[in-house]
C-alpha cells in the first residue's frame, strides 16, 4: 500500500493542507517535512482524508520551500510504504 498525496499551500501563516488517497485500511497517517539541508521530521498525525498543517518558519517573514510525505499507520504501526514526496512553498 502506497498513499498518494496532494499538497496545497495557504496564502499565509506557514500553513499547508495535505489530501491523502489510496489509504487502504489505514486508521491514521503521519506527516513528515524536509527542509533544505535538513532531515525528514514528523510534524503531525491525522485521520480521515485531509489535514491542515502549520509549521514554524526557518526564517520569519520569508517564504520557504519544503517537501512533504506521508506514512500510513494501522494498529499503531507503519502500514505500507511512504508516499512520494511533494514540494510546497509555505508563505508568511
Amino acid at each position: 500500500m502506497k498513499p498518494e498525496i496532494e499538497v496545497f499551500a495557504s496564502a499565509s501563516n506557514y500553513l499547508f493542507s495535505v489530501v491523502v488517497s489510496n489509504r487502504g485500511e489505514a486508521s491514521m497517517w503521519d506527516i513528515y517535512i524536509l527542509r533544505k539541508n535538513g532531515t525528514w521530521t514528523k510534524t503531525d498525525s491525522a485521520t480521515g482524508k485531509s489535514a491542515d498543517v502549520n509549521i514554524a518558519p526557518s526564517a520569519i517573514g520569508d517564504p520557504e520551500q519544503i517537501q512533504v510525505r506521508v506514512q500510513l499507520r494501522k494498529g499503531n504501526e507503519d502500514y505500507g510504504i511512504v508516499s512520494d514526496p511533494v514540494y510546497v512553498t509555505v508563505n508568511p
